[in-house]
């Protein structure tokens, strides 16, 4: 089963905007999304649930630094066959 990718307007703002500063942010973005649509539970790290989120497993994965392309943080939800993009962190150098 594949899972859906939905970009909420947040991490949508972000990475629109960091595609300004470095167009090969979309090469990572069509990564993360190959990842997640396969098996977004292998990628991040599981968050504690908080009691006023959403329905579904919250996770924080972290990028790799590649020469000069930074890490970043991206947060996303996991629901029974829908992923959601819902932030990125600032840029780590």
């Amino acid at each position: 089963m594949r899972f859906k990718i939905v970009e909420m307007p947040r991490f949508a703002r972000k990475i629109s905007e960091l595609e300004k500063l470095m167009p090969r942010i979309m090469e990572f973005k069509k990564g993360l999304y190959v990842t997640l649509e396969r098996n977004p539970f292998q990628w991040g790290t599981p968050v504690p649930k908080e009691p006023n989120w959403k329905y579904g497993f919250y996770f924080v994965g972290k990028s790799d630094a590649i020469g000069k392309f930074p890490s970043f943080d991206v947060a996303y939800r996991v629901t029974d066959d829908t992923v959601y993009l819902l932030d990125m962190s600032s840029i780590k150098f």
